[in-house]
């Protein structure tokens, strides 16, 4: 169990780093943006 948990947790871990890089980048269209009329 925990050697399957391992490589879930990395998983996790760097497909969040890869969102936080991607917003960092610039928002995305599908968002909202405050300028919509």
């Amino acid at each position: 169990m925990l050697a399957r948990r391992s490589p879930l947790r990395s998983v996790a871990s760097h497909h969040n780093t890869f969102i936080v890089t991607y917003k960092n980048v610039g928002p995305r269209p599908t968002e909202p943006t405050p300028a919509c009329p």
